[in-house]
């Protein structure tokens, strides 16, 4: 007896129906798996964001609030400056030019804009040039001011008119108060002043101690 062709096609078909199905089901539940994994993570960030918040309010300090919301702001800027300088210099190592100091260099062609870089973040075109961050404007004009120092609020004065900016009454003051923590600037009495880092102060130098907000 002779077989119908048309059963090998009918065959053949269902194979590669079943073949897909199960390719498509293994690829689907590696997507569900992750996607679980990636809920967790996002539930688990969310509760630790709520519990800095709360950290900050216990300090004090309202992210809701707009000098709350500057803080993080800066905070967010210093991150992204920080990743533009380690992939400027890492640009730079992989495309510097052969010479007898550097006999083994690597070269990498110039990437198209909007092409991943070497860490795998996309790649923008050239931004206008950013406003100055209110930190570097309160360490230039306590480097300006010397040894008078000045208090917060004629710097607040100074950002509001060369710069045009509207900034909260305590801005200032809070950036000041954290530039003190991190060792770039001291107290003495309502006046401020910068750290020269060449001159160690001592314990019980004016100022040295206070971590008071100015507003």
């Amino acid at each position: 007896m002779t077989s119908d062709p048309r059963d090998s096609i009918r065959k053949a078909a269902i194979d590669a129906a079943v073949t897909q199905w199960v390719t498509l089901m293994i690829e689907r539940n590696r997507i569900n798996a992750r996607r679980k994994e990636l809920a967790d993570r996002d539930a688990k960030i969310t509760h630790e964001i709520a519990d800095c918040a709360a950290a900050a309010r216990f300090f004090g300090v309202d992210f809701e609030s707009e000098a709350g919301k500057d803080l993080l702001r800066d905070a967010w800027q210093q991150r992204v400056d920080a990743y533009k300088q380690a992939t400027e210099q890492q640009q730079s190592a992989v495309a510097t030019p052969k010479s007898p100091d550097n006999p083994t260099p690597h070269t990498q062609p110039a990437r198209p804009s909007g092409e991943p870089d070497l860490l795998g973040h996309q790649q923008s075109e050239p931004r206008p040039a950013q406003p100055p961050r209110i930190r570097d404007i309160v360490l230039e004009r306590l480097r300006q001011a010397g040894s008078k120092g000045s208090q917060a609020a004629p710097i607040r004065e100074y950002v509001q008119k060369e710069h045009s900016a509207e900034i909260h009454e305590k801005t200032v003051g809070m950036t000041l108060y954290r530039l003190s923590r991190e060792g770039e600037v001291r107290r003495e009495g309502r006046n401020w002043f910068i750290v020269d880092k060449t001159v160690n102060p001592g314990v019980g130098a004016p100022g040295s101690e206070s971590t008071d907000v100015v507003g």
